[in-house]
């Protein structure tokens, strides 16, 4: 059996796709928003992005992790500190995705959620999730860089009642307690629930992780957004 050579340019591919989708995203945002922040913010992130690709192509076989490394704290560890959830005090996780439509109101989740993990995924994969996610940038340091075939996939379905119960959590907040995220322009709450979130993903994946010696388990059989 023939097989074509894996030449670099067929590796340098990916992440020249992944950095020009990025640029023409922001344009487009920059363009239809007349924001030029949103241009820097796609460029920025296409670069780090990309260049953490190139890294893992280029590296040798011991130090490749740096590349993915690289593009995690550079895209996702700026989103997280500064971009959007700490300092920016919007709830980008999915529950803040859920509030702002039942809101219809336009905010930097549902441009993350479009960009990175509903029309995204169909040009770039999983590149979101293997190259920018914040949960993953923590998971990623554990020792356990490969799964055990936990289940052999069978546990999947998991995914679908967590996803689920991030709906009905939003869903009772907003009809029976009566919140609502745009009453204030700055909103702390979205930073309470951000955190909230974000540290329940931390233990949740840490645990998995430890329990089945796999860095991924979360991701792969827990996490919500593979719904989409």
């Amino acid at each position: 059996m023939n097989h074509k050579p894996k030449t670099f340019r067929n590796f340098l591919a990916a992440p020249l796709v992944t950095f020009i989708f990025l640029s023409i995203t922001g344009i487009i945002f920059w363009r239809i928003q007349g924001d030029p922040f949103m241009l820097v913010t796609f460029l920025y992130i296409g670069i780090f992005t990309a260049g953490g690709m190139v890294l893992f192509i280029v590296l040798p076989k011991k130090k490749k992790t740096w590349g993915r490394k690289v593009s995690f704290f550079m895209v996702g560890g700026l989103l997280l500190l500064f971009g959007v959830g700490l300092m920016g005090r919007i709830n980008v996780q999915l529950e803040g995705f859920f509030f702002y439509i039942l809101a219809g109101f336009y905010a930097g989740t549902i441009t993350h959620y479009m960009v990175a993990k509903v029309i995204g995924p169909i040009v770039l994969n999983r590149s979101w999730c293997g190259w920018g996610c914040w949960t993953m940038m923590v998971l990623d340091m554990l020792p356990y860089k490969k799964g055990n075939g936990w289940g052999t996939g069978k546990r999947k379905w998991l995914r679908y009642p967590h996803f689920a119960t991030s709906a009905g959590l939003v869903l009772a907040l907003w009809f029976v307690f009566d919140y609502n995220i745009i009453r204030n322009d700055y909103d702390i709450n979205g930073l309470y629930l951000f955190v909230a979130g974000n540290g329940l993903y931390y233990m949740s994946g840490i645990g998995l992780a430890f329990m089945f010696k796999y860095n991924r388990a979360f991701c792969k059989y827990i996490c919500p957004i593979t719904f989409f």
